[in-house]
């Protein structure tokens, strides 16, 4: 009876980066990954400088391939998230009233979640919108 070896498929991590930027990285399935200081706690002492941490990459038999000390998190890309985006329209408007013009701010805000790993964004079903009536002398506010 001969058995098949199942192929080692790839896994996709996404890091975020200390200077802002996001990184994708894909190495074998079978492949460990660690997070934690660069250099180990000194284990004479009760104390630890936070320092740098760093993201270690393991083939199998605990060989290192990676390190990374840029990384201030990471998920594995089938963990989707989506972010909260709210975008606002104001508009100057003029009323008349019994003693003349007033001008009043209408702002419109929508808000929408959207994925972040999609470039131009990916919105979600749920959307929000709402207006607001702003009086400009006086700051009085009217949501409907």
């Amino acid at each position: 009876m001969t058995t098949t070896k199942k192929p080692i498929q790839n896994v996709t991590y996404i890091l975020n980066l200390t200077n802002g930027s996001v990184r994708k990285i894909v190495i074998p399935e079978n492949w460990t990954v660690t997070f934690g200081p660069a250099v180990p706690p000194d284990m004479k002492s009760s104390r630890y400088d936070k320092g740098a941490w760093a993201l270690r990459i393991y083939a199998p038999k605990k060989q290192q391939r990676a390190i990374f000390t840029d990384v201030t998190s990471f998920r594995i890309d089938s963990i989707k998230i989506l972010e909260k985006v709210v975008e606002t329209k104001r508009k100057v408007v003029q009323a008349q009233e019994e003693g003349g013009r007033q001008n009043y701010v209408v702002e419109a805000k929508a808000t929408r979640w959207e994925n972040p790993d999609i470039p131009g964004g990916e919105s979600a079903a749920s959307e929000q919108k709402y207006a607001q009536l702003v009086k400009m002398d006086d700051i009085e506010e009217e949501v409907f």
